[in-house]
């Protein structure tokens, strides 16, 4: 069971730090959205308040890393 839990947290990382790298490009279609809205932070916030602190620290890391 406890395996099953790291896979599911695993791939819910996978799928934040993809949102992460895509929302730059949707949001800088519109000039307003792009300019006003700090879309970087959103998808590693949002992985550490929902799977926990190492990570949301692991996908910063590799967030910036890219």
């Amino acid at each position: 069971m406890k395996k099953q839990m790291t896979v599911r947290k695993t791939v819910l990382a996978a799928l934040f730090l993809a949102i992460g790298l895509i929302l730059p490009f949707i949001t800088m279609q519109i000039p307003a959205v792009g300019k006003m809205l700090c879309h970087m932070h959103i998808p590693v916030l949002l992985c550490g308040y929902i799977l926990g602190g190492p990570y949301g620290l692991d996908l910063l890391h590799h967030y910036l890393e890219v």
